[in-house]
This record gives C-alpha cells, structure tokens and sequence, in this order.
C-alpha cells in the first residue's frame, strides 16, 4: 500500500549541488526545522520511520509529525507499508525542486486557457487535489481533456495525526469512503505542463542559435523517436527520405536541410542493409554525458543565488527590521480614527525620518533591485533546469528501448 506516484524515469538529487539546493529550497518554503529534517531523510540509505527520524533530528514528536504532513502533502515524501504495519517514509528530490516552478505552472495555464483556468490550477497547486465545483465545471473538463489536470487518489489531510499509524488509517478510510461516495479527486499533471514548458524551451533555443526550420527539423526527429523508440532497433535514427517527406520542396530546400544535418547530425551505415538505403541521420551528441553536466551546474548556480540573495538580506537585516517596524508603526497611525488627515500626514513623515536616513533609503532601494534581479536570474535558470532535467529523462528512457 503505497502513495508514492514517482516512476522509473523519476531523477535523484544526490549529489553535493543537488543536496545543498534541496535543503536552501526546504529552509525557504518550510523553516529551519523542516530543512532539519529534510537532511535526515536525504541522508538515509533507505526508507525510515517515525521513531528513528524522531531519534535522528533531535525535535519533539509532534513536531516531526507535523512536518511530515506537511510533506506529504506536497508529494516531498511519500510513505509504504511495510510488514508488521510498519510504516516507512521516503523523501524525493524531484518534488523539492518543483516547488520553484509553481509560478511558472500558472503562466502556463493562465496563457493557455485564460483566468479561470489559472483560478483553477491555483486552487489545486495550494490544495493539492480537491473536488470539482459547478461554476468551474465546464473549464474543469476542459482541463483535464487537455492533460492538464489528472486524476488522482484520495486523502484526507483534515484528520489530524496523533502518531504514524493514522497515516494507514486515513488511507483505508478515504478510500473506503471514496468508494461509496463516488468523489473523484484531481491534482495538477505536472508531467505534462513540464513537457509543454522543455517543447518550447528546445524550439526557443534553436531557433535563436539557428533558425525556425532547424527547430522544426530537429523536433520532428526527436517527435519521431519518442512515438516509436524501436522503429529500427535503435532510437535516434532516422533516414534522409523520412524528412524530405515531412519538408518537401525544392533543390534549395533540400541543401537547408542537409545543412541542418552537418549542425546535429551524422550519417552511419546500417549493418546488412542495401546501397540504397544505408545512410541514415543520427544524433552523434552524447546526450546523456552533456545533459547531466548541464543539469549538475545548474543546480550550483541555482544555489548560488539563493546563497547571494541570503547573504545580502543577511547584511541588510538591521535596517530591514527597522523599516518594516516602521511600516507598522506608519500603519497603525493611518488607522487611528482619533487623528485627522494632516494629523496622520506629519506623524508619518516625522516616523519615518526617525526610523530610515535617505542614506539608508537608498541602501534599501539597492537592495531591493539586487533581490529582484537574483530572483530574475533563478527563474531563467530554472528554464534551464527543467530543459536539462527533462531531457535527461527522455534521453534514459530513450537508451533503455534501444
């Protein structure tokens, strides 16, 4: 009986980049205890239960509990019943790492469908799953026609647990339940959104380092081998003729597409096939060795800004505590009843003279523009992440069909 959703092409963030990474982004979302906690479980061999981790990160056992629910939820950890109703937790990188890309989930949506299919994936990325409502009926099922909204199995996150047997209780009883109400209940198709999101990013890349058409001729190869991986026994290869009927037209054309060819592919001789037919085209890049050194500095430089952004907020933290005090102090004359308009006006500006110099103000502008530009940067890294990451997965699962 297990809740884990993750398949084999699933990809493990074990090294010391993807390690750290993890553990920035836990401490981010969830605090210092749950990142306590999350290096526990990175650090295990195997799957643990709730007394060893109890044991392990030194905090009390609500605590621990609590934090596991949390995770949970998010799918960061995933638990299994073991003999003797033994029950095991098991955490996962990949699920840590798409707490980054929440927003950009939305953007997807939201460009794809429009509001109420943003209103929609919001209400399920911070639910998690949830049930159909009569207003979004109609925008529901054009979701999850779209692939953008699965179904998923049912559990109940409003029973709160005392010990780590009501997490097999919960399951029994929501399923139970399930059954005889007949409720359905969905979660966001992150596999798909994501494979939407490295489409374009592939496109975007080659089009800007080549043109439109090698964009094309290059998806089409890559199309062509995800539908049929074992078309000749081998997955990348793909015969001359095959894209001259996908791109017909002229000599000039034709030459284009030769080109293309000399940019990301080779020819080979097939063994034991004829004259006519021997010369094929076929990625020669060694994909998988190039995807994970991307992939391995991405994370490093991920990380990084997250390390910068920490370190400057860090030096800045004195006068940061001061101006949002007296944001609160600005706040709370704005909402005395007793004083009048002008009144409100002079004790404001008095307030903040007497907490921020314009020297300092100038600091905090610095600041914020500094913040927001990391903040830039991470995003286009993750871009990059996901291509990498995504890529890296289509490409194990294009050598296992070899």
């Amino acid at each position: 009986m297990n809740r884990t959703f993750t398949s084999d092409m699933e990809l493990k963030y074990t090294g010391h980049k993807g390690y750290e990474l993890c553990i920035l982004i836990i401490e981010e979302y969830f605090g210092k205890n749950a990142a306590a906690l999350a290096k526990i479980l990175m650090k295990m061999p195997c799957a643990t239960d709730l007394n060893e981790l109890v044991q392990l990160v030194n905090l009390p056992p609500i605590e621990v509990r609590r934090l596991l629910r949390i995770f949970i939820r998010f799918d960061i950890v995933t638990f299994t019943l073991e003999e003797k109703s033994r029950i095991v937790y098991n955490i996962h990188s990949p699920a840590i790492i798409k707490l980054l890309w929440y927003a950009e989930y939305m953007r997807v949506v939201f460009l794809l469908f429009g509001n109420i299919a943003e209103a929609v994936a919001f209400e399920l990325l911070t639910c998690e799953c949830t049930t159909t409502k009569s207003e979004v009926q109609q925008m529901f099922s054009n979701l999850v026609h779209c692939k953008i909204i699965k179904q998923c199995n049912v559990f109940n996150w409003n029973l709160v647990e005392d010990d780590s047997s009501v997490c097999l209780n919960q399951y029994r009883a929501s399923n139970s339940e399930s059954k005889m109400k007949k409720v359905i209940y969905w979660s966001v198709n992150f596999n798909f959104i994501e494979n939407c999101l490295r489409q374009k990013l592939i496109l975007d890349f080659i089009t800007d380092r080549y043109d439109e058409t090698a964009a094309e001729v290059f998806c089409f190869i890559m199309d062509v081998n995800e539908i049929d991986p074992c078309r000749s026994k081998r997955s990348n290869l793909i015969s001359h003729s095959e894209i001259f009927k996908k791109y017909p037209g002229s000599s000039t054309m034709k030459a284009e597409l030769s080109h293309y060819f000399d940019v990301f592919a080779n020819d080979s001789d097939l063994p034991g096939a004829d004259a006519n037919s021997s010369c094929i085209s076929f990625l020669t890049v060694d994909r998988m060795q190039a995807a994970r050194r991307a992939l391995d500095e991405t994370l490093r430089a991920i990380a990084n800004c997250i390390h910068r952004r920490n370190s400057e907020i860090t030096t800045q933290k004195e006068l940061l505590h001061r101006e949002e005090k007296c944001h609160t102090v600005c706040e709370t004359i704005r909402n005395d009843e007793k004083l009048d308009g002008k009144e409100k006006e002079r004790q404001i500006a008095e307030t903040k003279v007497s907490y921020v110099t314009d020297a300092e103000k100038q600091s905090l502008e610095k600041l914020s523009i500094s913040v927001k530009k990391l903040y830039a940067l991470q995003e286009l890294l993750m871009h990059s992440l996901l291509l990498f990451e995504t890529s890296l997965q289509y490409f194990q699962i294009d050598e296992r069909n070899v």
